[in-house]
Formats: C-alpha cells, structure tokens, sequence
C-alpha cells in the first residue's frame, strides 16, 4: 500500500472501532499490530487519532480496487476482534463497505470468512411480515426524478406501501405523508431545492434522501439543510423498511 493508502485505512479502522461508542483493548491491540506490520509508528498513528479525534478526520475513500478488497478484509476482522457486532458497528461496516463499492453479498462473504455467522443475513432475507408499522397508502412517498431502479427500492423498502409521484405532480395529489423520500440531483443546488421544495410542501414529514456513492459531498450539505435522513446505494433488500419503522 501507498502512504496515502495506509493513512486511509488506518484512519477507517479507528472510526470502525469508535463507532459503539468505545473502543475495546482487544480493538486498540488489533490496531497496534496492523501498525507494526504495516510499518507505522507510533507516533504517526497517534497524529491520525488526534485529527479523527477532534474532527478534522473523516472517512477516506480508497480508489484503488485492490486496495479496497484488502482493507474489506481487514475490517471485517477488525468488528470481530472483541468478539461483539453491535447495531452500531453493523452500521458503520456497512457505511464504509458501500462507499468502498462492495455490494451486500460481498460485505457477507468477508464476515463469514472471519465470523462464524453473518450479521448481514437480516438485510439479505428480511423475514416475512405483515406491514402493520407503515400501512396506510399515501405514509411513504417516493419522488421518481432520479431515483434508484424500481425493483431495488421494492425490494429495500419490503413490506411497505409506496405511493410514486415526480416533482412536478406534488401539488396536485394532496398527500400528507409521513415519510418522504427523494433521490439527490447531480449536482448541489437542484438538491437543496428539491429538498427545500419537499419540506415546504409536506413540513410535518420525516424526509429521507438517497445518494451515490459518488454523491457523497452532498450528505452533509442536506443533512444541515434540514433532512432528516439519508440511505445510500446500493440500498439492500429490507434496509429502507427497518429505517423507515425507525422513524
């Protein structure tokens, strides 16, 4: 790896490991080795800690693929180092795998390969239920303008009812929705108008919004913008339901 690639990875796994709130010994000794074979000192990685720390750190995409298969691989042995997965730490795995490009049945197979089941698997076969916490046609609105395949997003968000509508047709259907969803535009600006727009039309909803991988420069934007959420693809079957039953 190059010195870029090491910092990146070193800085992910420190977030890995902050993500339930602590971090374990067994986590911080696992950290330690992965210095001493990668050849960074002591330190150099106490430098990293101290930007992540005080927040001038966040998570670092690695471009090269190979890079990132390897660095797969090393978190899916870092969550399993203290013998404990958390809600927090499954989410974080999965956040970082996304924006490293690993599509769910990848982010399995690595913690299978070092973990004797895959906390994943509830994503992958979310069980059979009926949709008694979001039911009503009309609760969950779907904005088409640029939204992710059809078929994923049924598929993310099983068990709910979706009502589908563009832009332009939101004046004209009087919904008041619980829960509003849109997909963010190539660029900021269109975003933070749809958005905008969205909240004025419904101001009592919970207004979620999907991003690529390669949109991540406007998650925080929008989020301080007033949104209240956001998912990124590729969404996996079942995971926009569990985040809408959370709302």
């Amino acid at each position: 790896m190059s010195g870029e690639s090491l910092e990146a990875v070193y800085v992910n796994m420190y977030l890995l490991a902050l993500a339930d709130g602590r971090t374990d010994p067994t986590e911080i000794e696992y950290l330690r080795r992965f210095c001493e074979a990668a050849g960074i000192g002591a330190e150099q990685a106490a430098a990293w800690r101290h930007e992540v720390d005080a927040g001038q750190s966040a998570f670092r995409e690695i471009e090269d693929p190979a890079v990132a298969r390897e660095y797969l691989g090393i978190m899916a042995r870092m969550v399993r180092v203290d013998g404990v997965f958390d809600e927090s730490e499954q989410a974080a795995y999965i956040a970082m795998g996304k924006t490293l490009g690993f599509d769910h049945e990848q982010l399995g197979e690595a913690l299978r390969e070092h973990w004797d089941s895959d906390p994943l698997e509830r994503f992958a076969a979310p069980a059979a239920e009926p949709a008694t916490a979001i039911e009503v046609p009309g609760d969950v609105v779907i904005v088409q303008d640029d939204m992710v395949e059809q078929g994923e997003l049924t598929a993310s968000a099983s068990g709910v009812v979706l009502t589908y509508v563009t832009m332009n047709g939101l004046g004209h259907r009087g919904l008041a929705p619980k829960v509003v969803l849109f997909h963010v535009a190539e660029d900021k600006q269109p975003s933070s108008a749809r958005l905008a727009a969205l909240k004025q039309a419904f101001p009592d909803a919970y207004v979620a919004f999907v991003a690529g991988r390669h949109q991540a420069f406007q998650i925080g934007y929008l989020l301080e913008q007033g949104a209240d959420r956001c998912f990124v693809e590729p969404l996996y079957p079942g995971e926009l339901a569990k985040g809408i039953r959370e709302v």
